[in-house]
């Protein structure tokens, strides 16, 4: 936790303009609290991600509210945090309907609302185990496991979720998700190169299969790889990609975030005007979709 508060004080001027470090350190612990109404509009990589409508889509959004709060993960991957955790506990509660389901399922949701994702780790570290054994026809299965740890571990343990999502990647090459994550734990480490590999995947993927949002989601990664290396004129490209795509497609929070990152580039080479109207037209899309944390 100290690392991720450091790397954003750190970083605070690409992060957050000209803000003070001081004003930064308030925004920060005054959006970082509960925010249940923001879980309804998430989306994951390959689509929307909503809670199911159910008698356990309370429980979930508590129990996910519980985590987030507790770790006050990464601002910038809050959205696809909350819908790989959403997937996580809903797929820990639907396993008590299987008769070979691990013992404990009650205990580990019990533990997830009160922050605690041990025990839960260690019931989808069991599936993945017996489903892997069990051979090619399960690989899928196991793969899901993985990333269900990779997603509960994303938020205390970046070396046990990096581990999670390179064997989901190697369970399930196909699994544009899983690379995703997998980049962002890279670029988390630092590790540039590989997280640009693991995006090049992605966007592979998604040409592959024509999925416009998941090309999209990769060219936006991809520039901010290139700006991390001052590569301005590669990253705008890349962001202005990932705009055209999610204007056609009306993927507002794409829009917002590809304009809000030109509007940095911009304003890191000194065109302040049109810095200013990239950051204006972003400002207006958050405010249309009600994000606090993206108007802030």
């Amino acid at each position: 936790m100290e690392n991720l508060w450091q790397f954003i004080i750190d970083n605070w001027k690409d992060l957050f303009g000209g803000i003070g470090t001081a004003i930064v350190v308030a925004l920060l612990a005054f959006f970082f609290t509960p925010f249940g109404d923001f879980i309804k509009g998430l989306f994951k990589i390959t689509g929307s991600a909503t809670l199911p409508a159910t008698s356990g889509a309370a429980q979930t959004a508590d129990i996910v509210d519980a985590l987030v709060t507790k770790y006050k993960t990464e601002i910038d991957r809050r959205d696809q945090t909350i819908a790989s955790l959403t997937t996580a506990v809903n797929a820990l509660a639907t396993e008590k309907s299987d008769p070979d389901a691990p013992e404990g399922i009650d205990e580990a949701l019990a533990c997830l609302k009160n922050g605690d994702t041990g025990k839960a780790e260690a019931i989808f570290q069991t599936i993945l185990n017996t489903k892997e054994a069990e051979g090619h026809m399960s690989l899928k299965e196991a793969a899901q496991a993985a990333k269900h740890i990779g997603a509960l571990a994303f938020l205390h343990d970046t070396q046990k979720a990096l581990a999670a999502y390179k064997k989901a990647t190697e369970l399930s090459p196909d699994d544009a998700e899983a690379w995703n994550r997998l980049g962002h734990l890279l670029r988390r480490t630092g590790d540039l190169n590989g997280s640009e590999r693991a995006y090049h995947k992605v966007l592979a993927l998604g040409n592959a299969t024509a999925d416009k949002a998941t090309i999209a989601i990769a060219n936006g990664n991809l520039g901010l790889i290139a700006k991390a290396r001052g590569e301005l004129d590669r990253a705008e490209d890349y962001h202005q990609q990932s705009l055209a795509i999610d204007t056609e497609l009306g993927r507002k929070e794409g829009m917002a975030a590809s304009l809000g990152n030109l509007g940095l580039i911009a304003r890191t080479r000194g065109e302040l005007d049109r810095a200013e109207d990239y950051l204006q037209q972003a400002l207006a899309i958050h405010t249309e979709l009600g994000s606090k944390e993206g108007m802030a």
